[in-house]
């Protein structure tokens, strides 16, 4: 199975669950907090 940066990208920012294969519950929850509050997560 195989997920891509982009879609990775695009599912944090959506707020939308990634697979648990790929990464954590709880490691998709800080990233996503993160996210909303403004914080600097993806850099070029």
């Amino acid at each position: 199975m195989t997920i891509s940066g982009s879609q990775v990208r695009g599912a944090l920012l959506k707020n939308e669950p990634l697979p648990e294969w790929f990464m954590r519950d709880m490691i998709q929850t800080m990233l996503k907090a993160a996210i909303k509050s403004g914080q600097p997560v993806f850099h070029p």
